[in-house]
């Protein structure tokens, strides 16, 4: 099994567990795997039986066999590159008619939460995921100044874009009206979701002139690597 002999190898392997874990153990007497959350605290037994059955309909593994050395900053330029790709094209593994990606997952979520056809705690996780994602790209991003004189622009708009969705998730956080959908405090979440919006593309803008000739380049397809 692949991901058994990475954990020999002292090398956890990536695996979708309605979200993405860390297989970092195994048990063949009792047939289970350790899985760890992205945060490596909680842990979970899952047993090889139930490998695979998610309450979302996706099946991932990844394993990872051998590395090289590479140039960090082209390595880091070509992560902000690929932002844009997924911020401007929808993903071509997920039907369009059942999910929005990139910038359309922004009126999507708005859409939802107008129509009050949602259920709270889901939409909370949702936007706590969105919340966690931001805060780690600012941090990441925070530290690649060097890549361009320009990056000071992504670096001002991404931070912006995390004290939003800390802003956001300070509404979600009051149980007592979010999950009786009270009406100030979904309106509050919604304008938070535009303003993010914008500050997203921002950012997004803010990278194209940063690399502007490395996206040109790419002609119609910024994601060709």
């Amino acid at each position: 099994m692949d991901i058994k002999s990475s954990i020999d190898r002292g090398v956890g392997a990536i695996v979708w567990h309605d979200q993405f874990v860390i297989a970092a153990g195994y048990d063949d007497v009792e047939r289970i795997l350790l899985l760890f959350n992205s945060e490596g605290h909680d842990v979970t037994r899952l047993s090889y039986d139930s490998f695979g059955r998610n309450s979302t309909p996706y099946w991932y593994y990844q394993v990872l066999e051998s590395c090289r050395t590479v140039d960090v900053w082209e390595v880091c330029k070509e992560s902000l590159i690929q932002a844009v790709y997924k911020w401007e094209i929808h993903d071509y593994m997920l039907p369009p008619q059942d999910y929005a990606c990139g910038s359309a997952a922004y009126s999507a979520i708005a859409s939802a939460l107008e129509s009050r056809v949602y259920e709270p705690r889901q939409a909370a996780a949702v936007l706590r995921y969105y919340c966690k994602s931001r805060e780690n790209i600012a941090s990441y991003v925070a530290g690649l100044g060097y890549l361009s004189y320009q990056m000071v622009q992504v670096i001002q708009e991404y931070t912006s874009l995390s004290d939003l969705y800390l802003e956001m998730i300070g509404w979600v956080d009051q149980c007592n009206l979010w999950d009786v959908k009270e009406t100030g405090c979904v309106q509050s979440v919604i304008a938070l979701l535009h303003q993010a919006g914008e500050t997203e593309q921002r950012a997004i803008d803010a990278i194209k002139q940063a690399f502007p000739e490395t996206i040109g380049n790419r002609f119609k397809d910024v994601g060709l690597r």
